[in-house]
């Protein structure tokens, strides 16, 4: 549908000029057919010519609105998309495609409440184990409701009294796939689910859950901690039988530190000093980074001389300028000897490399992210001085956006440390 609509942009507008001057029936027909269409000739006033297709081509508001950068809700101010549906999902409850985030009171606005996961009774799944891209968080939910007066509460525990009820999905990782699997306009945008799916962790004999990870046991010996005035025991448990419900994720030092392996091997000859590589991805169930397309992995190596200085680069592979064109020290990389791991879109229609508005039409450009145990190689070769020991370090890093976008919305999420190796090279 995205190349239908560009192509019909195209050359529509090379036969009859600007888009927001074609005939209104024709206007109208594409607005119920594609709502990007309302960005085309609505939102979007600015226009660069290209050569090639010898046409004005509209220019994404990312561009055109320096002050807000991408969102949402300037490309659809009248929808309130899908982002409840995960995010809000007592909300939308009421309907995953039409409940508003900024309408959540009460209930609803805690997020993700205890009582909503732990009322899933299934996850719809189609036959390649995934759920339907159609079907968003709450809409491949199974969610039991009692009547007024009575109460359910599904768990991993066999042998608990009362209302609870044991649900071996609650051990699976199954039981994050609707939320952690997502298309927009037929490209994958979240599938950490997948990426499991298809990695060896997803075997039952030797793998591991994603709640292994991201719920692991923290040696408490009880579920809650009754204030003081309150007498009733609570008997202990063995603690690998309680699971936390921290979630550490992609903000969690320890658990970045666990993620990859970083090695460095390198030689010196003929006024040269080669430089070999390796990303491992050791410890994530899932590609490196993964989900949302603002991440990136940035892995930063660099060589110097015995008293410091850096050494030039001769060949090898160095970051875009989507890793920020500026001072190094400021975390602006673009130019240096590295690599940037990350998803990176287009947007179908302006051409606009990198977006992060996946919400519109947008096509893969590349995807060289790290798989689950899988690793990645890359080599440079700097100029060496002939005698003095030289220094070698290799530096990885996770970055949550662009970091353009993250000073135009005023985002303040430095990078954050994953692992890092200095050898010395005599």
């Amino acid at each position: 549908m995205s190349e239908l609509l560009g192509q019909l942009a195209v050359h529509t507008a090379k036969d009859h000029g600007r888009l927001d001057r074609w005939p209104l029936p024709l206007r109208l027909w594409l607005s119920e057919l594609v709502p990007r269409y309302h960005q085309l000739v609505g939102f979007i006033h600015a226009r660069h010519f290209d050569a090639d297709q010898g046409v004005d081509v509209p220019v994404a508001p990312s561009l055109g609105q320096e002050s807000a950068g991408v969102g949402f809700r300037l490309d659809f101010p009248n929808s309130a998309g899908s982002c409840a549906a995960c995010h809000v999902p007592v909300l939308a409850l009421q309907g995953a495609h039409t409940a508003d985030p900024n309408a959540a009171q009460g209930v609803a606005a805690e997020g993700v409440t205890c009582d909503f996961c732990h009322k899933i009774a299934g996850v719809r799944l189609g036959e390649e184990g995934l759920p339907s891209p159609h079907l968003p968080g709450v809409s491949s939910l199974e969610l039991l409701r009692p009547p007024p007066g009575e109460q359910i509460f599904f768990g991993p525990l066999d042998d608990t009294p009362g209302d609870d009820v044991y649900a071996p999905l609650y051990d699976q990782s199954q039981f994050c796939a609707a939320c952690h699997s997502g298309e927009f306009w037929s490209v994958s945008i979240y599938n950490s689910f997948g990426e499991w799916l298809d990695s060896p962790y997803s075997d039952p004999a030797a793998g591991k859950t994603c709640q292994d990870c991201h719920m692991p046991p923290a040696g408490a010996t009880t579920f809650v901690d009754l204030p003081p005035d309150v007498t009733q025991h609570v008997p202990g448990r063995d603690p690998a039988t309680i699971f936390s419900h921290r979630m550490p994720g992609a903000a969690d030092a320890a658990l970045l530190a666990e993620a990859a392996v970083l090695t460095v091997g390198a030689e010196r000859s003929d006024g040269e000093v080669s430089v070999t590589v390796t990303v491992i991805n050791s410890g994530a169930g899932h590609d490196l980074p993964t989900d949302s397309p603002l991440r990136a992995v940035i892995l930063l190596v660099e060589a110097a001389d015995a008293d410091g200085q850096p050494l030039a680069l001769i060949d090898g592979p160095t970051l875009p300028d989507w890793a920020g064109v500026g001072a190094p020290a400021d975390g602006y990389y673009a130019g240096l000897p590295g690599v940037y791991f990350a998803k990176i879109l287009a947007d179908a229609v302006t051409g606009e490399t990198p977006t992060s508005a996946y919400w519109r039409q947008t096509r893969l450009v590349s995807d060289n992210r790290i798989g689950a145990l899988e690793n990645a190689v890359s080599r440079y070769r700097f100029g060496a001085p002939a005698e003095g020991e030289l220094r070698v370090t290799a530096r990885l890093l996770l970055r949550r956006a662009f970091i353009d976008q993250m000073v135009l919305k005023g985002w303040d999420t430095p990078d954050l440390p994953m692992a890092q190796v200095t050898r010395g090279v005599p």
